[in-house]
């Protein structure tokens, strides 16, 4: 059995409450009652304020932890890069004595291309009720060059320029200064998304991992994020536990016995069901459009439908045995989706 500790961080919403003495003492109790009467644990994550976590800090974790590599986030892309350091480079101020006007500078995609992608820095100017009065088209520019490959390193490059003779920019000293720090604010942040991992990329990390089949979690409180894994997971979840830790901040992954009570495992084998049935009531509406768009159906669609019906009863299996109990709720979109595949199957073989 994997002995849990106590946090003393706070937990995220929908997760219950307890100060840090009353849980350390309740875990204490609860490591020490003997295996059969644990079901599995309550999982809940928060990432928060990360710090620079780069590809090979994932890779190395993984395998020191001996977590799933497939579980590891897509690379980073440099034009995904570039393009989110566009969008966040902004700057805003008020105009005129009283401050009635304001001047907004941000960039703007005017074009892309297999080699390069152009955004330009853009002025507008609005009065009080947001109405446009003024635009400068081009006050600088951003040229990403793609390079022969989609990450650091394969050959891309960023260029800027300050345009300080287009049109009627007529920028001032200061003005100069500002366009000026923008550009290398953008330049700051094409380098850090290239590098490393935003939140959200862990986030969904971590979510991928604990959902999957390998472990098998199930969503207990949609809103609060509060998961419950079988037991048989914990050595893993452990580990996964872990490698949030490493990734700094406030980051967490907190795992809460739960116990073999007749009221938390009746609310285990509800959510189970529920889920299960949610999943496969979507499975059938893909099989239903493809059975009635009156297209061919492909042998990779049909495959496809055959692997995730594949994985949710592999998920269900283990809740049948482990909780003792059975696809009750679940028997007529099971009749359904099993109906359907067969129909898949008829199509490919009539048009093969």
């Amino acid at each position: 059995m994997t002995t849990l500790t106590a946090v003393t961080t706070p937990a995220p919403a929908g997760a219950p409450p307890a100060p840090a003495a009353d849980l350390a003492g309740y875990l204490n109790e609860v490591n020490a009652l003997p295996d059969e009467v644990i079901l599995g644990a309550q999982v809940w994550y928060r990432i928060a304020e990360p710090e620079l976590v780069t590809r090979d800090m994932l890779e190395r974790w993984f395998a020191e932890l001996e977590l799933d590599p497939v579980f590891l986030p897509p690379r980073l892309r440099t034009i995904d890069a570039f393009e989110k350091a566009c969008a966040q480079t902004k700057h805003t101020a008020p105009l005129g004595p009283a401050g009635q006007y304001t001047s907004t500078l941000r960039f703007e995609r005017v074009s892309a291309d297999p080699n390069r992608v152009i955004y330009h820095l853009v002025r507008q100017i609005t009065d009080a009720k947001r109405i446009a009065l003024h635009f400068s088209p081009k006050i600088a520019e951003a040229i990403f060059y793609r390079g022969k490959g989609a990450v650091l390193g394969s050959g891309e490059r960023l260029r800027t320029t300050v345009n300080l003779s287009g049109g009627d920019n007529q920028l001032t000293q200061d003005e100069i200064g500002i366009v000026e720090d923008l550009l290398g604010q953008l330049t700051d942040r094409y380098q850090r998304h290239a590098r490393y991992y935003h939140g959200d990329k862990l986030r969904t990390m971590v979510r991928t991992y604990i959902t999957s089949s390998r472990l098998n979690a199930v969503l207990l409180n949609k809103s609060g994020g509060l998961y419950f894994a079988h037991k048989a997971h914990n050595a893993e979840l452990a580990a996964l536990a872990t490698l949030v830790g490493r990734l700094g901040g406030s980051s967490q992954l907190v795992l809460m016995p739960f116990l073999d009570l007749p009221s938390l495992r009746a609310l285990v084998i509800e959510q189970f069901q529920t889920e299960t049935r949610e999943q496969l009531e979507q499975l059938s509406a893909t099989m239903g459009e493809l059975l009635t768009s009156g297209k061919p159906i492909t042998v990779e669609q049909a495959t496809r439908c055959k692997l995730i019906y594949d994985d949710v009863m592999s998920r269900a299996e283990e809740y049948t045995e482990s909780l003792d109990t059975a696809l009750e709720d679940t028997a007529d979109a099971l009749e359904l989706v099993r109906a359907q595949l067969g129909r898949l199957a008829n199509s490919i073989a009539e048009a093969s």
